[in-house]
């Protein structure tokens, strides 16, 4: 199964801290990415936002260009995204 995965302004706040600050790109199906950063960067939160374990102060996330918003963990592994700790 390959999925088309796009975040658009993806924010994520915990508390009075923004944590991700509008995050946007593309991930087109059947290519292999590495997301990189220092400690900090907010890249494990982004994942956890994609996967269900985080929802996203506001922006939108699409897979395969339809708005996603998963209540958890097992929502998103039906739709093909699972994340390996």
């Amino acid at each position: 199964m390959s999925l088309a995965i796009r975040f658009d302004d993806i924010r994520k706040d915990f508390g009075p801290v923004r944590v991700l600050h509008g995050v946007s790109f593309d991930l087109a199906p059947g290519r292999i990415y590495g997301l990189l950063g220092e400690n900090g960067a907010g890249k494990s939160t982004l994942m956890k936002i994609l996967a269900g374990y985080e929802t996203a102060t506001s922006g939108t996330l699409l897979v395969d260009g339809r708005v996603q918003h998963f209540s958890g963990s097992r929502e998103a592994e039906s739709q093909g995204i699972v994340l390996i700790h």
